[in-house]
């Protein structure tokens, strides 16, 4: 072999050794890759289960975490603040200082996996910069909302009064309503909008502890998309519609047509399913009340023993025969189709007009009712009740 040909192939197994010494590093550099957490994007956790035997875990459900910088940001889909801790990113491993934070047991561009205090499985999903939308917290200045699934209608209010009494918690209460034909339920959640790293969430509870969170995809002119981040494996797009209010003179004509008047029940108007079926099914008890809690007699829809008082000074009386058993400040509702008590923060807050006429009006209302063998026991029942003066 001559010197030239010694030489040739002395370079070709020095570029064979090169290349494979890169794909090594590539290979390398791709399993980093896989683990490693883009800090500048937040994690939301939507889901805490128990990844051992049982036992207590504190959910991280709600929490939202820019893993990778030296101080990392945290905060919470129902607060204000942002705070910052130590997380650092070690391949399969999420330190905060010496600490385990939590292991890495998946991870792909929609999901992390993490197990945390060695007994809790917690799953994230990405804020991602692509979502980041545009739009002002102004829009979301409105009372009165419909939400439409496929199966499912729902009113929402959405108020402005906090969810803590005198308190600047940015939890805020949501009343949900529920109708169908012969049906109406409500009740009391909490909501808030929450902006993070750019990306517009909207939240609310589902009874009061568990988190629906839904991602805004757009704002229209009177609608929002939203798409639902809690359920990520079969993620569901909803529009949020607005109900339209009506103009501030024609509220006015149905309080002219309503005030200044003592009306009595006079009818009530049965569903399909009687009060007397539903009192009488066990399952359908309400509860057992506390001492201060209103109750209403049943009897007292059918023999007249119901009247209502809406004063010229925006008070009103609730009578039971002729004890007075509510009162307070009334008002039209934006939407002018229910009459709200004092602050409407309950659902028996609302009484919606039906049908309204000179000398009657056929109202619709949830209350309690005492039921049963025990004077405690209660139902809340949603009843229509035709009114006369």
């Amino acid at each position: 072999m001559d010197v030239r040909s010694f030489t040739d192939v002395h370079l070709l197994a020095s570029i064979m050794k090169k290349i494979r010494i890169l794909l090594i590093l590539i290979g390398f550099a791709h399993i980093v890759q896989g683990q490693s957490l883009d800090s500048d994007i937040f994690w939301l956790a939507i889901e805490s289960e128990s990844a051992g035997k049982g036992g207590v875990i504190s959910p991280l459900n709600g929490f939202a975490f820019n893993f990778g910088k030296k101080e990392s940001n945290l905060t919470h889909i129902f607060s204000d603040s942002i705070g910052t801790m130590p997380l650092k990113v070690m391949r399969k491993k999420i330190k905060s200082g010496k600490d385990l934070f939590g292991k890495i047991i998946h991870q792909d561009k929609d999901s992390l996996i993490l197990i945390v205090d060695e007994n809790m499985r917690v799953k994230f999903v990405p804020l991602k910069p692509e979502d980041k939308i545009k739009g002002t917290v102004d829009f979301w200045n409105h009372t009165d909302w419909t939400i439409h699934g496929d199966n499912f209608t729902q009113h929402f209010r959405l108020l402005d009064q906090p969810w803590k009494w005198k308190s600047d918690d940015p939890a805020k209460i949501c009343l949900i309503t529920t109708v169908r034909k012969n049906y109406k339920n409500s009740h009391t959640e909490k909501w808030n909008l929450k902006i993070i790293g750019g990306n517009h969430l909207f939240i609310k509870t589902y009874g009061q502890v568990e988190k629906d969170i839904y991602l805004v995809k757009e704002y229209l002119k009177d609608a929002v998309v939203l798409r639902s981040l809690s359920y990520n494996q079969n993620p569901q797009e909803l529009k949020l519609m607005k109900i339209p209010s009506l103009s501030l003179k024609d509220r006015k004509d149905i309080e002219q047509k309503i005030k200044g008047h003592r009306w009595i029940g006079a009818e009530l108007i049965k569903k399909a399913s009687s009060f007397e079926e539903e009192a009488s099914n066990g399952r359908s008890i309400s509860g057992f009340y506390a001492r201060d809690t209103l109750l209403f007699q049943k009897k007292s829809l059918t023999n007249k023993g119901l009247s209502f008082s809406f004063l010229t000074n925006s008070k009103y009386e609730i009578y039971e025969s002729d004890s007075l058993r509510l009162s307070g400040n009334w008002k039209i509702s934006d939407t002018g189709q229910q009459i709200v008590l004092n602050l409407g923060c309950n659902p028996e807050d609302y009484i919606d007009l039906i049908e309204l006429s000179p000398n009657n009006f056929t109202i619709g209302k949830l209350d309690r009712f005492q039921v049963g063998d025990r004077k405690r026991d209660y139902i809340v029942y949603y009843y229509k009740l035709k009114l006369e003066k």
